[in-house]
Formats: C-alpha cells, structure tokens, sequence
C-alpha cells in the first residue's frame, strides 16, 4: 500500500501525466513547478535580442504544461570593432582610431589638408594608420568640391559627411560598405553613386539626388540594412535621378528587390519605389508582406494613381514616436509615403482585407466605423456613408495642406457629414475649413447630426 502511494505522490507531480482520465492540474508552488519542468521538457524563448549596448530577455516554457520555469536577461553583445567599425548588424558605431587593426577614420580637421582647390584626394594611410573612413560631417556643406578620390582601403562614410556639398559631382565608392545617415543628402549635381559594397544605408543618404544619371540600381547581396535598425526607412532614394530611372535589381535576403521595387526587413518595409517605373493601369498593388511604408518612399514617381495596400499593412494616424523618430512629418501611413508628388487618387483594397475597406477611393476600417485616409490627390466629392461614426485623425494629412499649397487635396469639390459621424478630430476639422477657405470646397452636415453643423460662413463647427 506504502508503494502505491508513493507512486501516486510521483505521478501528480508531473507536468504530463499518460492517462486517459482527465486530472486537474497539480497546486504546486512556482518553485516547484520549475524544479520539476526543467528536468522534463522545456523550450527557451527570446523575447528580446540583445545588442551592444542593451540586455535582452528571455522566458523558459515548460511545453507539458505551460508554465513560465524561468526568466532572465541575456547580456549585451557589446561591440565588435572591425576597422574602427562595429559590425554586428544594425550598429555600425565607430571607434575612430583602431589600434589594433592600425585603422583610422579621418575628421574634417585631417582631410582639410587634402582638399586642393575643387578637389579632394584621400591617402590610403595617415600617420601610420590605414585609412577605412571619413567621419561625420568632413565636408559639410562645402560647396567648392567637385571631384573627390577616395583610397581602395576607404569602408565607411560617417553622417552628414558630403551632405550639402551641391556641387559635387564625382566620387568613387565601388568600396563604401557603411552609407551613414545623410551622407550625401542634397549633394544636386553629384552624377554617380555606386553602392555595390554596401552593407549598411542610413536614412536620408541618397535624399534628393536629382543629377544621378541611372536606369537602374543593383542592390548587392552584402545589404544587411537600411534605415533605423531596418525598420521605418525614411527619404531613402528619394528625389532620385529623374524618370529614366525605372528598376532596382538584385537584393539581399534582409533587402530585397520585388518586381523592381526595394524593401526592407525582409520585404516587410517598403523602401523606395523608382522615381520612373511605370504601372500597369497606373495602379500599384502592393505585396502582402508589407507591413509598413517607409516615409516618401514613393519617391516622386507621377505614374501610380491608384494604391492597392497590402492586407498586413496597419495604416497609422500618427508617425509621431520613437519607432519613426527619423521621420520629418507627421501623419497617415499612406500620406507620408506617397507625400505631395506621387498623384494617388484612390485606395483600394484586396479581398480579403480584415483591416480594411474602400468606398469611393477612401480608405475605412473594415466595419465602416472610422475614416482612415484619403488620398492627397482625390478628386470630387467625399460622401462619407450612413453609420460612419468617426474621422480620425490625419486621414486628411493636415500637415500637407500649408506644405503642399494648390497641390494636393485641391480638389475636392465637397465634403457630406452623415447623421452618425459624431467624432472628428479637431484638426480635421480645422483642416476641412482651411480647404473651403483655400480652394472653396462646400462642407454639408446632415441636418439630423446631433454634434455638428455648418455656420453661415460656411465652416464646420460643434452645435
């Protein structure tokens, strides 16, 4: 009898108990329950990766049971300096001398003695080290450059580095493996970039770039990242070459290429779409691994005039916050990404959608409660239908209207407030007047609105 009870005892302390009768679960305390699941069968799960410079977490999972058995920190990976240049993926931070590796990356205080009137010329070694990089901000907005040579040793570009130089025009970066942030922003009349090394492309490094002369850009395989922990890309390729510019190739697992347009996190952001590339219909259908839009990341191109969104992508109403910190403006997913050039005037959706639904062009969740987005480039009137309820904020992109003057959202000809639409962010209806006070657009509220109506002047305003 002593036997059987002890086996009893065994038995219920078990996580997974091999019987066809149904028990109830065992009330042991956390401690026991994790002495026993770890030596049973366990799963540990990352919740978070480390960094460098940043813990990680982790849980263990008893996977009889369920139980949460253990938690913790994973420790940081801190860096791993190559050539002054950690490169552990999504870092890319500097140690400007290397003495290890005898590697140096230049500051503009070095490089001022190489300049030599309209040109630069960079030496593969400085006071014994190997040079591997410029820093940030070497050339800031000189615009006396034209021509500079950069040595076979050189990896690295820091931020800022040639931002500004306008009248740069040659450069050789068949080497360059770290574009940093805005290195060459706003460099106008620069004639070639070549990023066929690259692993790393910070934002804004290739923002309004309108003199490069290219059909196409090939994206190495190498390209571990673009943007912000290659999330949220922000002015990447934007205002770039002109309409002869029609493809990406190649791509990376981490950056792909799709039908001629770039991506990243492993296709889940849309990066950039080429300033040129034409569209069957003059409609996009994006892929439905996209999650989110880069910002501008249409890119000037005049082509598409419909958007079919992806059935993953969740259309934010604010860009506001620390994810899209790199972002300049603020407002609706679709608005940002198609800015005040690229003439969209209808969203639509796939079958399927469980975000989402299009009426007339316009953008709603997908049980016609709220207004998500309107295209900048819609045209006629906006009948919002019976039983809408609320308009959130930036479905019309407020910030743009000021920005983007005669342009976008001009021509509206009228706007229909239902019965039901009882809420509407107040800098929505701010902007809704500054339309009838810009391009004369009527704003109707039926009369059976218990919230709103339209004044004498013609304004919309609360009861």
């Amino acid at each position: 009898m002593k036997k059987v009870l002890v086996l009893l005892i065994l038995t219920s302390m078990v996580c997974s108990i091999n019987t066809d009768t149904v028990l109830e679960t065992p009330k042991e305390t956390p401690e026991k329950v994790t002495q026993v699941c770890k030596d049973i069968n366990t799963e540990r799960k990352v919740l978070s990766d480390p960094t460098c410079t940043k813990e990680g977490k982790y849980i263990i999972r008893c996977e009889d049971c369920g139980n949460i058995v253990d938690s913790g920190d994973i420790p940081s990976a801190g860096h791993n300096f190559v050539d002054c240049v950690c490169t552990r993926k999504g870092c890319y931070q500097t140690n400007n001398i290397d003495d290890n590796s005898k590697t140096i990356i230049l500051s503009s205080e070095d490089l001022k003695q190489f300049i030599n009137g309209n040109t630069v010329t960079i030496p593969e070694t400085y006071n014994g080290y190997k040079v591997v990089g410029v820093a940030s901000g070497a050339f800031y907005k000189n615009t006396a450059i034209e021509y500079i040579n950069l040595p076979d040793t050189m990896t690295y570009i820091g931020m800022w580095a040639f931002s500004d130089c306008t009248n740069l025009k040659q450069i050789n970066l068949e080497n360059i493996q770290y574009f940093c942030y805005s290195c060459f922003q706003c460099c106008y009349s620069l004639e070639n970039v070549d990023i066929s090394s690259a692993k790393y492309i910070g934002n804004y490094a290739f923002n309004h770039l309108p003199g490069v002369d290219v059909e196409s850009i090939e994206v190495p395989s190498t390209l571990e990242c673009i943007g912000l922990d290659n999330l949220y890309s922000s002015h990447n390729f934007y205002d770039y070459s002109d309409n002869s510019f029609t493809s990406f190739t190649g791509g990376s697992d981490s950056c792909p290429v799709v039908d001629g347009i770039l991506y990243s996190d492993n296709g889940k952001c849309l990066v950039s779409i080429p300033t040129g590339m034409p569209f069957e219909n003059n409609t996009f259908y994006m892929p439905d691994a996209v999650t989110s839009l880069g910002e501008l990341s249409f890119s000037r191109n005049t082509n598409i005039k419909e958007v079919v969104i992806s059935n993953n992508l969740t259309v934010t109403s604010d860009t506001y916050g620390a994810e899209r910190s790199q972002y300049q403006n603020n407002g609706n997913e679709l608005s940002l990404a198609t800015y005040g050039y690229c003439p969209v005037e209808k969203y639509a959706v796939k079958e399927g959608n469980t975000r989402y639904t299009s009426v007339d062009g316009i953008l709603y969740s997908k049980d016609l409660q709220r207004v998500i987005a309107i295209p900048n480039y819609y045209k006629g009137e906006i009948i919002i239908p019976e039983g809408v309820s609320v308009w959130k904020k930036n479905a019309l992109w407020s910030n743009g209207v000021d920005c983007f003057k005669d342009k976008i959202l001009n021509q509206i000809s009228k706007v229909y407030i239902p019965a039901s639409l009882t809420t509407i962010d107040s800098t929505q209806i701010e902007t809704l007047n500054i339309l009838h006070d810009y391009y004369g657009t009527s704003i109707e509220v039926s009369p059976n609105n218990a919230v709103y109506c339209v004044n004498s002047d013609g304004y919309l305003c609360s009861k």
